[in-house]
């Protein structure tokens, strides 16, 4: 081949690289069928896409020597996966990340901080542990689960707007840090009560409607928006000066122990 030849072959080859991304294949299979790419800084990897066919994955700490800390936007949406488990290492959880799966049930890694808007949205979870470490429970993260029983983390800031609505949930445990509850957060459970941890200063619209609540503690001057509950409970802690107490449902009456 003639010194122009190999000239012309080498241009090409570098051209499909640079159009094309390129993924670095590993040698464990199950590794491979993740697609991947640097984190913003560099420094880490960000899964985006699932190419296996397996439909229970585990997702491993390192491709390529280089930690996973991100799982991207889609990257596991619709594969039909009935299990997960996550290595530690993985700090942020992107939108709509494993939504529309089967999954039953999930233990999420330590360390991890973000969880993003319909991360875990319409699966089959019937329970799901959160680590002390996440702050932020995106919009729809966990709506239209199966989920029985809950305990968010105290270092939970922000529950979204319909986290946790059209669940099974028949108790939970609400973050004693947690500044707000978005609209709709718990609506169409099984709630029968609740305690509100006096760091919350806003209920948004719809949170607690269509659940079964009898039983509300709730602290003081806390700021709900309409219809947050049933049964006319935001009109009687009006009326009571909106006094912290544990707030009762007697006969379709409330009544109230005042703290």
């Amino acid at each position: 081949m003639q010194i122009k030849e190999k000239w012309i072959l080498l241009v090409f080859v570098l051209s499909v690289f640079t159009l094309f991304p390129v993924y670095a294949q590993v040698n464990n299979n199950q590794e491979a069928d993740f697609q991947w790419e640097y984190t913003n800084d560099g420094k880490n990897i960000r899964i985006i896409n699932y190419l296996g066919r397996q439909r229970e994955i585990y997702i491993p700490f390192q491709i390529n020597e280089t930690t996973i800390t991100e799982i991207g936007q889609y990257a596991f949406s619709k594969k039909r996966l009935t299990g997960v488990n996550f290595s530690t290492g993985i700090t942020y959880i992107g939108n709509f990340a494993f939504f529309d799966n089967k999954l039953k049930g999930m233990v999420l890694p330590n360390g991890l901080i973000h969880i993003g808007d319909n991360a875990f949205g319409n699966n089959n979870l019937e329970g799901i542990t959160i680590p002390d470490s996440v702050t932020i429970i995106g919009n729809n993260t966990f709506q239209n689960n199966n989920l029985r029983g809950l305990i968010i983390p105290n270092s939970v800031i922000v529950i979204g707007d319909n986290a946790f609505s059209n669940n099974k949930l028949e108790g939970v445990t609400i973050s004693i840090n947690a500044t707000s509850i978005g609209d709709n957060a718990f609506r169409n459970n099984r709630l029968r009560g609740i305690t509100i941890p006096d760091s919350i200063n806003y209920i948004g619209e719809l949170a607690f409607t269509g659940n079964r609540i009898t039983t509300i503690e709730i602290g003081q001057n806390v700021s709900i928006g309409r219809n947050a509950f049933d049964n006319n409970f935001i009109e009687f802690y009006e009326n009571q000066g909106y006094r912290a107490g544990i707030y009762t449902l007697i006969n379709r009456r409330w009544v109230v122990e005042f703290k």
